[in-house]
């Protein structure tokens, strides 16, 4: 009885382990997709002032600001 609770235990920690490590690993992957994202949105920055579209480099600076944010949200939680 007292190994079928202690069996019963590992079990859970296992699957509580498991669990956290998709967890993270879906974090890390969501920071990865969001800093490429980053990325493209400072080269487009740069080709909308070589054009003069300044309210669409403005939309991107924006974009780029929403997502640090969301990054150090999921930075938070790791």
């Amino acid at each position: 009885m007292l190994s079928d609770a202690r069996n019963e235990k590992n079990f859970d920690d296992l699957l509580a382990d498991q669990k956290a490590k998709v967890e993270t690993e879906r974090k890390t992957q969501r920071i990865k997709f969001l800093r490429s994202e980053i990325e493209k949105s400072k080269e487009a920055i740069i080709d909308c002032v070589n054009q003069n579209l300044f309210s669409f480099a403005k939309y991107h600076l924006e974009r780029i600001y929403i997502m640090n944010y969301e990054i150090d949200e999921i930075n938070c939680t790791i």
